[in-house]
């Protein structure tokens, strides 16, 4: 009887191994890995994957009976959120600028500068700029009065925070002096710029600068070069994140005045 038992007891415990094995399709310790592989993946978070957005500013930077200098521009831009929310991407963007002034200062040689009317364009210039940032949640209550703390997260923003306020903050990127990307100051971007030409009509007194002007002879035409600075698309607007039952995560930031408009908008296209 004895001899039965041992054989019943070999028998089971050859039974059970044969089972590791083909569970683990490999040696006995490989059971808790296959049963780890198996376990499910934490689900990514909402907010990952690809965002593609425009951005348009429309601006009167002098606006009066003497000075009117305008800029526009116009972005497309896309870029990638990842698991803990900072922000890499790149975009385009198109500036243009008029200015049409009865007085500007002129360089003329030999006399400095002297006032004259000018008129002129950078027609449309195309540059390239990198996006970068984060992506935010934010607690529920703001601070109190007296700096009394604001509120956590709510205890039902789950796992991945969908129920969080959620906030994105995008600034452009250009070229520092180091040559190194380097973030918008500002409201500029370092290192983009772009040439605005104007047509000055320039009445110089006869014998100044050695040019000779006869006496009531049309004033000279003179071309000047500026030198303009590229803005940002984003100017420091950070929209909160929003969405809806079965719709991407979206966001969108304006600002407007009586001589601004600024706008722009990005909307997940993907996630990972």
């Amino acid at each position: 009887m004895k001899e039965k038992n041992t054989l019943w007891l070999n028998a089971a415990w050859m039974a059970l191994l044969a089972l590791v094995l083909l569970a683990g399709d490999g040696p006995p310790g490989s059971l808790v890995s296959t049963a780890q592989a198996q376990a499910p993946a934490a689900a990514p978070p909402p907010w990952g994957g690809m965002w593609s957005g425009r951005g348009v500013i429309r601006q009167k930077l002098m606006d009066d009976p003497i000075r009117k200098l305008t800029r526009t521009s116009e972005a497309d831009f896309w870029f990638v959120v990842d698991a803990d929310g900072r922000v890499h991407g790149q975009g385009f963007v198109a500036y243009s600028a008029d200015l049409k002034a009865m007085k500007w200062k002129v360089p003329v040689p030999s006399m400095g500068t002297i006032d004259a009317e000018v008129a002129g364009s950078s027609g449309k210039v195309i540059h390239r700029f990198g996006v970068a940032g984060t992506l935010t949640d934010t607690p529920t209550r703001a601070p109190g009065p007296a700096g009394t703390p604001g509120g956590t997260r709510r205890p039902d923003h789950g796992r991945n925070h969908e129920n969080c306020e959620m906030e994105l903050s995008l600034h452009a990127t250009g070229q520092g002096e180091n040559g190194q990307p380097a973030p918008e100051v500002e409201g500029v971007i370092p290192g983009l710029t772009f040439d605005f030409k104007l047509d000055a009509t320039v009445n110089v007194p006869a014998g100044a600068g050695g040019i000779s002007v006869a006496p009531g002879a049309a004033p000279g035409m003179q071309v000047i070069a500026i030198t303009a600075k590229g803005w940002s698309p984003f100017q420091g607007l950070k929209p909160k994140v929003e969405r809806g039952p079965g719709e991407p995560l979206r966001v969108m930031a304006e600002d407007k005045g009586e001589k601004h408009y600024i706008l722009w908008y990005a909307v997940q296209q993907s996630a990972r």
